[in-house]
């Protein structure tokens, strides 16, 4: 009896160290965890036609229902009424980016081909995207996302990640306003890093041009 109390004891003592060390050194065990410890690699950039590949975005046109998260549609539960049709709206496009995906410390930015960062950004593009499912375009890239460690970092390879993730979706950009009617409305959305981008696009693509008057 006396060792289990002596056990429950060393637990409570245990959790309240770890309490008291995240209390104190969260933010630098945060870094430990997530930030890279190796140098930054320089990205090679992309082709300039990277984008025409339909493999190079999670969601874009003509993929179909079944192969397009952002499409996605919440199941009525069988007693519950379904949802009423919303109201007409007139075609528009949207380019969404989305949010960081990839969590490991072995690189800065993330390789196109990196099975588990793809799978969940498709997730989170079927989460996220899918309520302007109404649309008539949804385009959402892929792109070499900086790894959320690059947020924490005070070194320069934080800010380069960023840069080098922010290029890609730039020059997925660009292909969405060649392609897409020059007349048709368009709608910028993002989350986390991808919000991060959009608004860096809004100052960088958008501002004091003529997109402004498509943008809604």
């Amino acid at each position: 009896m006396r060792r289990f109390l002596y056990f429950i004891v060393f637990g409570i003592l245990l959790v309240l160290g770890v309490l008291l060390a995240l209390r104190l050194y969260g933010e630098d065990l945060t870094r430990l965890a997530m930030v890279p410890s190796g140098d930054f690699t320089r990205q090679q950039a992309l082709a300039a036609n990277a984008y025409a590949d339909p493999g190079m975005w999670i969601s874009r046109p003509g993929m179909g229902a079944g192969n397009d998260p952002a499409l996605w549609q919440p199941q009525v539960r069988e007693g519950f009424a379904a949802p009423p049709e919303p109201p007409e709206a007139p075609p528009f496009a949207v380019f969404f980016v989305h949010p960081t995906s990839f969590y490991s410390r072995t690189a800065w930015n993330v390789p196109l081909d990196d099975a588990e960062s793809r799978q969940t950004a498709e997730r989170f593009v079927g989460g996220l995207a899918s309520p302007f499912n109404r649309a008539a375009e949804i385009w959402a890239p892929r792109y070499r996302q900086a790894t959320f460690g690059s947020f924490l970092s005070d070194d320069a390879a934080g800010g380069q990640a960023l840069d080098a993730a922010y290029a890609d979706v730039a020059l997925a950009f660009d292909y969405f306003v060649a392609t897409v009617d020059a007349d048709r409305p368009i709608v910028l959305a993002g989350h986390s890093q991808g919000a991060a981008d959009v608004l860096r696009l809004l100052r960088e693509k958008v501002a004091g041009t003529p997109l402004m008057d498509r943008l809604a």
